[in-house]
């Protein structure tokens, strides 16, 4: 690299490092989501066998990685968060190279910085686990890692032609398509996007591709079998793709939420408003930028640069902050678009290809959120390199298709304007990131294990109970947390004796009802904490009022009370199997 991508790349790593260290031990939930993805990779690290032992849903690369990240380091949330760190500087990294050959180090750098500050460690939403240090599911951050290598090495395939980047390009993909089937599904079509543009050999080049992908896969499926037998390991190597068409999970109103599906008109209206809006911020960045000549030059740019966050300070409580990210689908379509038809009439150069590939990837990704493209939530994955290929055409290529045109001046105005509008945009999350960041005065663990919390009871009801469990349980004793709350099994470090470790209506429409019941019936925890949950974005009143009827029937006579911890208004409750008993006095709030 030269000495502009060089600087560039030291600024990204530092604004990174700046963030890691403001938002240190505040990205996780206390019961929600990551608890699953520890608690998964510590029984894995034990000895279980995926998909036997514990049920889940998504590819077998993650939870064998984290299990070996355990295995060598010892189990710990602060262990598994400084491997993520580590997975997201590769991402980093790679988008960073990849936006500099596309364009130039500047727009590569502004993208960088916006994917340290808006998506790296923050949190939009009232739950952590949205983040790249203690992601909800590890498949996502993976898989993305994973789907920028096989571009990277298809790039450099069509620069150099060694035959090594087509098989570490499809090895890469066969990996991706060992996490979830969406990232798969935006990766894949990516690399089919940029094969037609390879210089040479190409049916050879996507031959290769495609059988290392294949290979690694077969691989995958022989690894699982000598843990298993052949029906777990074909059904294991499939992961999330036996449910992509279920029917039963896409009706669940919680996804049709995500895509936007359950009010796709009003969705569709807030995209076109805002796409319009769009369309008239480049339509002024261009026309200050035409205006960006003599004299009147410093005046234009000082204006470029002060228009949009005084825009905002002046109107903020009337932006749709929220849905300022919905034109992102049409604008990497369109960004794609401009690639494929460049290459067709001037011919294949990195830049192109990288544009086209990077920009299909985004496009892609972005088909799980279609009508509510937001950068919070899921978005912190699938929104996040449409936002960073946004970033660096506005940047950096229409500035320097500009710059060809109208010269240097201009085009400089036109970059400093859609600075101070992606600056502005990125302060106004970071502040109200910053409001949910203060609500976390509670720690909750110790040592590698220590979390912080909001003040909203869950996380000191969380630390009470593990206490209560390690008072009340014996070693050794089998616990169950329901409907979701693995968390506390992975912190008493208290297992789970049936491969069923959380009770969402997603998990009862993959597995089944039955098929739960019969494995608890069949094998009971000795003790059982009760975590209240709201479900009613999953369209359920309560677990044991509707989808887990039958289940609460059971639990109800087969466990009573031991224990309640309370300490701040969020009630969790310890039961225990009848004739079970625990191991100390009277129960009493801890």
């Amino acid at each position: 690299m030269n000495r502009n991508a060089t600087i560039g790349a030291v600024v990204v790593a530092l604004v990174s490092i700046v963030q890691i260290a403001r938002t240190w031990g505040g990205w996780t939930d206390p019961l929600i989501d990551f608890g699953r993805e520890l608690y998964v990779a510590w029984q894995v690290s034990e000895g279980a066998a995926l998909y036997r032992d514990v049920a889940y849903f998504n590819g077998p690369f993650s939870p064998h990685l984290n299990a070996l990240v355990f295995r060598v380091a010892s189990p710990g949330i602060a262990t598994l968060a400084i491997v993520n760190i580590a997975v997201y500087f590769g991402i980093a990294l790679l988008s960073y190279d990849l936006l500099r050959r596309a364009g130039d180090a500047f727009s590569a750098a502004a993208a960088g910085v916006t994917l340290a500050t808006l998506f790296g460690f923050i949190q939009l939403v009232g739950v952590g686990n949205y983040n790249y240090a203690t992601p909800y599911a590890h498949e996502m951050t993976h898989g993305l890692l994973l789907s920028l290598a096989a571009i990277w090495c298809l790039s450099r395939l069509a620069t150099t032609g060694r035959r090594r980047f087509a098989v570490c390009c499809g090895a890469a993909g066969g990996m991706v398509f060992l996490t979830k089937p969406e990232m798969f599904l935006a990766c894949a079509p990516a690399i089919a996007a940029g094969i037609p543009a390879l210089r040479a050999d190409r049916p050879r080049n996507a031959l290769v591709i495609a059988a290392s992908g294949v290979v690694v896969v077969a691989a995958a499926a022989g690894f699982l079998w000598l843990r298993t037998d052949l029906a777990t390991a074909s059904r294991g190597v499939l992961g999330g793709w036996v449910y992509v068409l279920d029917a039963e999970v896409r009706a669940l109103p919680f996804y049709r939420a995500i895509a936007g599906l359950d009010q796709p008109a009003e969705q569709a209206r807030q995209m076109i408003v805002m796409s319009l809006a769009w369309a008239m911020l480049l339509a002024l960045g261009c026309g200050l930028a035409a205006l960006a000549r003599g004299a009147l030059r410093a005046v234009i740019v000082t204006s470029a640069a002060l228009v949009p966050p005084a825009a905002a300070w002046m109107f903020f409580d009337d932006i749709a902050w929220q849905a300022i990210f919905y034109p992102l689908p049409a604008a990497t379509i369109v960004l794609a678009i401009v690639a494929a038809v460049t290459i067709a009439r001037r011919g294949t150069d990195e830049s192109r290809l990288i544009r086209l590939t990077f920009c299909v990837f985004a496009a892609a990704l972005l088909a799980k959120m279609i009508l509510r493209p937001v950068v919070s939530h899921y978005g912190f994955v699938l929104a996040m390199p449409a936002t960073l290929a946004v970033v660096a055409a506005a940047t950096g290529w229409i500035p320097g298709s500009l710059k060809v045109r109208l010269g240097p001046a201009p085009a400089g105005a036109l970059r400093v304007f859609a600075v101070a509008v992606i600056a502005t945009i990125v302060t106004a999350h970071l502040w109200a990131f910053q409001r949910l960041y203060a609500s976390k005065p509670v720690f909750v663990g110790g040592g590698r294990d220590r979390i912080r919390a909001a003040d909203d009871g869950r996380g000191e009801a969380v630390d009470a109970m593990v206490w209560a469990i390690e008072r009340y349980t014996p070693a050794g004793s089998t616990l169950a947390v329901i409907p979701e709350g693995a968390m506390l099994n992975y912190l008493s470090r208290r297992r789970n004796p049936t491969p069923y470790v959380t009770l969402l209506p997603p998990e009862f429409a993959m597995f089944g009802a039955g098929e739960i019941l019969e494995a608890y019936r069949r094998r009971p925890p000795d003790f059982v904490v009760i975590a209240p949950r709201d479900l009613t974005e999953y369209g359920s009143t309560g677990f044991d009022r509707d989808y887990g009827s039958a289940f609460g029937a059971w639990l109800h006579e087969a466990y009573e009370a031991v224990q309640t911890a309370q300490p701040a208004g969020y009630r969790l409750t310890l039961l225990a199997r009848r004739g079970v008993p625990a191991t100390t006095g009277p129960a009493k709030d801890p």
